[in-house]
């Protein structure tokens, strides 16, 4: 049955999933035939080569020719018309695994955005710039080129985000602003460890060879490494943030009563970090039952936090920032949980 939706180069493909009956030929063979919407939106004709792979409990088909061509896309500057829309456009065709990103330059390009571009490739690890002149600027990435596993993707972005919380916390017990600066600083760099992670997520994804290279075994546990992944970039931006409410303290005074407490709760969310990623990456269950014991004492230690600022602080702007600081914790804790749910969901899993 053929429905109304049209494909976006104007073919008509249908509603609803079809079913089609699987055919024996001689000598034990089966065969099943293809629809032809999805073999003209492909391109693809008689003795086209098709690449099948396991996926669970489906079996998915490939046009071999479409999984090794380039997938590019072209920009127009004067139609955007803003830099951070363009930058924003930029980075999200470079996680979703785009191989050519052209920018037409058009009239309205000064000489600062057009420098703005060009660093921009260090956003985007293994991209170059190939063109650039007056009326492009092209960038290429190669879809292969990073040679760490998705684990040792996830264990980098972890140490980096376990690394800004620990010297964020220490900017706070030694009253060292130049340090949460610092911790602050790093953000571009742990995001560029983000975005080449899920650039590789979206490459298993559409090409079966990488998958297979990267340990990736179905398409379902590559959705737990996006769940993880996209749970860890949310620590990594809490952390940062715990820099970002003590920087805007200045150098107002701590009660170590205080300290004691944001210490306190740290230490547990960093065990729970650990724990969570460690049963992502071992799949071990028994980490994942670890991390959820230690939340409801996370929650105990910022309610008591929340009292004692109430309680001896009486700037409300100060009182308030020394809670976000609380905040901030729990909520690395809470995306901890969430990690350990992505392991469960990896490590339980029934065929």
């Amino acid at each position: 049955m053929i429905g109304n939706n049209l494909y976006g180069m104007g073919r008509i493909i249908p509603e609803k999933p079809g079913i089609r009956n699987l055919q024996s030929i001689k000598k034990g063979s089966y065969i099943l035939t293809v629809p032809k919407w999805w073999v003209e939106k492909h391109g693809l004709e008689k003795g086209s080569k098709l690449l099948l792979n396991e996926d669970g409990y489906s079996l998915r088909i490939y046009p071999l020719e479409n999984i090794k061509k380039e997938r590019s896309v072209e920009l127009d500057f004067d139609k955007i018309g803003d830099m951070k829309i363009l930058r924003y456009m930029i980075l999200t065709y470079y996680m979703q695994g785009v191989n050519r990103v052209s920018i037409k330059l058009g009239k309205n390009v000064d000489y600062k955005a057009k420098q703005l571009m060009r660093d921009m490739r260090l956003d985007m690890p293994g991209s170059e710039i190939v063109r650039d002149d007056s009326e492009y600027l092209i960038y290429q990435i190669p879809s292969n080129v990073y040679p760490e596993s998705l684990d040792e993707m996830m264990i980098q972005l972890h140490d980096l985000a376990v690394t800004a919380h620990k010297e964020s916390i220490e900017s706070i017990l030694n009253g060292d602003l130049s340090l949460a600066m610092d911790v602050v600083n790093r953000e571009s760099e742990m995001l560029r460890i983000y975005r080449k992670l899920i650039r590789n997520i979206t490459l298993c994804s559409i090409n079966p060879a990488i998958a297979e290279e990267k340990g990736i075994k179905s398409t379902r546990e590559l959705l737990s490494y996006v769940l993880a992944s996209r749970d860890l970039n949310r620590i990594v931006y809490h952390s940062i943030y715990i820099s970002r409410h003590y920087l805007s303290l200045g150098d107002n005074h701590i009660d170590v009563k205080l300290k004691k407490m944001i210490k306190n709760a740290s230490d547990k969310s960093i065990e729970m970090q650990k724990l969570a990623v460690e049963s992502f990456i071992n799949k071990d269950l028994e980490r994942v039952f670890k991390v959820t014991t230690i939340m409801p004492k996370i929650r105990e230690i910022e309610d008591e936090l929340d009292r004692l600022v109430i309680k001896t602080v009486s700037d409300v702007d100060k009182a308030y920032k020394l809670m976000m600081i609380g905040r901030e914790i729990r909520r690395i804790a809470g995306f901890s949980v969430a990690i350990a749910d992505a392991a469960a969901n990896r490590i339980l899993y029934i065929e």
